[in-house]
């Protein structure tokens, strides 16, 4: 008897229509807050060139093996020196030199 009791009232109050007074969605319609659009602008990073080696006609730059004419991050090797490589881009050269401690002559006996 007291299962029976329980469903009918279970079942009467799933029926009845209770008005909604409060509604959570509205106070966080409020809290949340869309940041401004912003523009991202490119960055133009400096590329650091590092002269590891030069083998005739060719330079090993940045761990890359560039020959004379040809690219390495849109510079152009236009010249090789004894210990030094001239890259240009456009107007702009960029002279790329052995550090000190790095500088191996290799002399034929």
């Amino acid at each position: 008897m007291k299962k029976i009791l329980l469903s009918t009232l279970a079942i009467s109050l799933f029926a009845l229509e209770l008005p909604v007074q409060y509604d959570p969605f509205q106070k966080a319609s409020v809290i949340i807050k869309h940041a401004p659009k912003k523009r991202i602008k490119p960055v133009k990073r400096k590329i650091a060139f590092s002269l590891q080696a030069i083998l005739n006609d060719k330079a090993f730059i940045n761990g890359r093996l560039v020959p004379l004419g040809g690219k390495i991050f849109g510079y152009k090797l236009i010249l090789i020196g004894e210990n030094y490589v001239v890259l240009q881009k456009g107007k702009r050269r960029k002279v790329v030199s052995f550090r000190k401690k790095d500088i191996l002559k290799m002399e034929r006996q």
